[in-house]
């Protein structure tokens, strides 16, 4: 039977976000009738009876092996039909009536492919909730930097268009699965929203950011255990993006100006570990991400090197 909306947080090693996030939702649903399903990415720190003894009506989907964040959802999409799906890191913390307020809001939009909404850390300050594609310059030019000139100042109470979202809170209505086939398995960890949303554009869906519902994301807790590995698997995942959807030529321009710049990094970052004594805790930080990201890219970007 189909459900109006299917909550699903994706987990990876990160049990006591996961408990935190799941005692935030029945107060987010304020009375909404809602599936929450858990997809588990083959954790090690065994959450399954955790979170059965504490939410024993959640629906626990059990992943073999670490299916990554595309394929780990598009398994959820074939196995529980919904009206609207409300995909979730496990690191989020939704507000009170947020999840009724973001589906009211949804249903009175016409061509809707996929909305986002406001960021935020636990200290209330702001985080990246939406950008722009990526292109050569804003990867190998200062991408913070480019994002404040090419991102125009927005409404701060409508929701307004946008080119892609920060995937990790994106309700989807069915119709964008059905017309765009899903997540691309190809990205394992990250890019693999910004491929989606372009993809739903192109289907001639709308997609959206509403700043007016803000959500507390507990950033990268999955990601930060394995800070070097999860480096590269991004540069995978943006490489990979750039030959779907730049061609070859663009994606070996990338790697080369990408390669240049980690070298001039590395040989930077070494100089002050020389200057320092290696007794700069940041700059050593710095300088072993570098020289990883460098070796990865000189030694042919080996798919062992990253997260799968």
């Amino acid at each position: 039977m189909s459900a109006p909306v299917v909550l699903a947080f994706l987990n990876y090693n990160t049990t006591p976000e996961l408990l935190q996030a799941l005692a935030a939702v029945p107060a987010a649903l304020d009375g909404l009738p809602a599936r929450v399903v858990v997809l588990d990415n083959a954790s090690r720190d065994n959450p399954a009876s955790l979170v059965r003894a504490r939410f024993p009506s959640i629906i626990w989907m059990q992943n073999e092996r670490n299916l990554g964040f595309a394929a780990a959802f598009n398994r959820l999409f074939a196995a529980h039909p919904a009206d609207y799906y409300l995909l979730l890191n496990s690191d989020i913390i939704l507000p009170p009536r947020s999840v009724r307020a973001l589906l009211s809001q949804a249903q009175s939009i016409d061509r809707l492919g996929l909305a986002g909404v406001a960021l935020v850390r636990e200290d209330g300050s702001p985080q990246a909730s939406f950008c722009s594609f990526p292109t050569l310059a804003s990867e190998l030019l200062n991408r913070s930097l480019w994002r404040r000139i090419t991102l125009a100042r927005m409404p701060s109470d409508t929701p307004f268009d946008v080119e892609c979202v920060v995937g990790a809170v994106m309700l989807v209505p069915r119709l964008t699965i059905e017309r765009t086939g899903g997540l691309d398995p190809r990205f394992f960890f990250f890019l693999e929203e910004t491929d989606w949303c372009r993809r739903i554009r192109a289907a001639g869906l709308r997609v959206l950011h509403f700043p007016h519902i803000r959500v507390t994301h507990l950033q990268g807790r999955a990601a930060n255990q394995t800070p070097l590995r999860a480096r590269i698997e991004f540069h995978r995942s943006r490489l990979l993006y750039f030959r779907i959807h730049h061609g070859r030529a663009a994606a070996a321009l990338l790697y080369l100006g990408t390669v240049l710049r980690l070298f001039c990094n590395t040989l930077a970052h070494a100089l002050l570990a020389v200057l320092t004594l290696g007794c700069v805790k940041k700059a050593r930080q710095k300088l072993i991400m570098y020289a990883g990201l460098l070796a990865w890219y000189l030694l042919g970007c080996p798919r062992s090197w990253g997260l799968t």
